[in-house]
């Protein structure tokens, strides 16, 4: 089965690199608002485990339409002498410096590309823009045409019209906007249109649907992975057998809290890597970005992520309940109603988990045993809701991702995914909780990737 070619074409500056980009999960491709970003033609493989599913060709933009166009219209009489027309035009300028961006992005269209024509739908229709669909249309191959929009003015209703007299399908995609579903509409699109890629397009569409389920597995094995190490660290420090002092104490809560940033950044480039991007920045600017790109320990983290105070206290009172035996976790009712019943019932209402604190340097757990002094783990009841909204925020920002943003990564909520959760959910998180910050075994571990991707893939379903 050969590998369906497709080539990206159209006038310069209308947003071709972008979509390449955002089809093949590409970050390395030169997108600018220069024109002429794109000189010469290039294929940029979409693959999955090492398999190449298909091929998309950036390629420049066209320049000099009216004089290309009134050389093929003397070489054809009639619609049956197009094609060869075309191949001839080829022939004759290819390497001689003359209609360059022409050649290029003919060449891979002749050779048995399909064409894919973009068009900015920000700007109005153009009757200049026929030369164009008629050189297309000259080359016999089969043309899909593409609006995207590179603001917010919209001119995609003229568009549509002109371009169905040219283009066998007309499709709407923002590569700036676009989530991994969209991608599919597109290839399915390609696959009705073009019977010699058919079965070709339809494994492909297979391939990365099972892919996407995938990273959602691995991303809550890594996020998982990463609650156990953080909620059970520890920092050990020998040789203070007169006790710490004031410096050193500090030096060893930094040293503490520097770990715990180190492990989330792990994390986050392991996520970023199963979507492809190795480059990806972040915003940090601690006004302006969202509560996840913060640092771990910034006071409008904890104030904007995790649970509130009625939610921790109903949350551990819950999973204490579970924890006892007093609820069947099976069949207790989430509502707030029941919550309290129970709370009430068993006396937990005034519990030390209605604390909502920063991290401040005293729940790090500092103790000194003998000669050595030991902190953590972090003793803050906030603390794990607090990493795994983060942990949740940040993989939902990477998989909805389009390639063809050049922008640092940056979330629009304040609000994070915890706080959404029913509280049975919650409660048994927990529970799993408490048993990491004990050492908890890797059946615990397992446990809590379970409830992660079963959260990642409700999120997704909402996105």
């Amino acid at each position: 089965m050969s590998i369906p070619r497709f080539a990206v074409v159209g006038r310069v500056n209308e947003g071709k690199s972008s979509i390449v980009a955002a089809l093949t999960e590409t970050e390395d491709i030169a997108i600018g608002p220069e024109p002429g970003t794109t000189r010469v033609a290039r294929a940029y493989p979409l693959a999955v485990g090492g398999d190449t599913l298909l091929e998309v060709i950036d390629t420049p933009g066209f320049q000099q339409p009216e004089a290309v166009f009134a050389w093929l219209a003397e070489r054809a009489p009639s619609a049956a002498d197009r094609p060869a027309a075309v191949r001839a035009f080829l022939g004759e300028f290819t390497g001689k410096g003359v209609y360059d961006d022409e050649c290029e992005l003919l060449t891979p269209i002749m050779a048995g590309a399909t064409v894919v024509y973009v068009v900015d739908a920000s700007h109005p229709f153009r009757k200049s823009y026929e030369l164009e669909m008629q050189i297309l249309r000259w080359t016999g191959r089969p043309c899909v045409a593409l609006l995207n929009q590179t603001s917010a003015s919209d001119h995609v209703a003229e568009w549509r019209v002109a371009l169905k007299q040219y283009f066998d399908r007309v499709d709407y995609f923002n590569a700036q906007k676009n989530v991994f579903e969209d991608r599919f509409k597109i290839f399915s699109a390609l696959a009705a249109l073009v019977e010699e890629d058919r079965a070709a397009l339809g494994a492909a569409v297979a391939r990365l649907q099972a892919r996407d389920e995938e990273r959602l597995a691995r991303s809550a094995r890594v996020i998982a992975r990463l609650m156990a190490d953080m909620l059970g660290f520890t920092l050990r420090e020998a040789g203070v057998a007169g006790g710490l002092g004031d410096d050193q104490q500090k030096a060893l809560e930094t040293r503490f809290a520097g770990e715990l940033r180190r492990m989330e950044a792990r994390a986050r480039d392991q996520i970023e890597a199963l979507y492809g991007y190795r480059k990806l920045s972040t915003v940090e600017d601690a006004l302006a970005a969202p509560a996840f790109a913060q640092d771990l320990f910034a006071g409008e983290v904890w104030e904007f992520l995790g649970l509130t105070k009625l939610q921790l206290v109903t949350i551990s009172t819950v999973a204490a309940a579970i924890a006892g035996g007093a609820i069947d976790a099976l069949t207790f009712g989430h509502t707030f109603g029941a919550v309290m019943a129970v709370t009430a019932t068993l006396g937990f209402a005034g519990g030390a988990y209605a604390a909502f604190k920063a991290p401040e340097a005293n729940l790090f757990g500092l103790t000194v045993s003998g000669s050595t002094a030991v902190i953590g783990p972090h003793r803050d009841r906030q603390f794990p809701w607090v990493v795994l909204d983060r942990a949740l925020l940040h993989q939902r920002a990477v998989a909805r991702r389009p390639h063809a943003v050049r922008e640092a990564l940056a979330v629009a909520a304040k609000r994070g995914l915890v706080a959404q959760h029913d509280n049975l959910t919650n409660a048994r998180l927990l529970n799993l909780f408490d048993k990491l910050k004990r050492g908890g075994a890797e059946k615990h571990v397992l446990a809590l990737q379970d409830t992660v991707l079963a959260i990642l893939r409700e999120a997704k379903s909402t996105d």
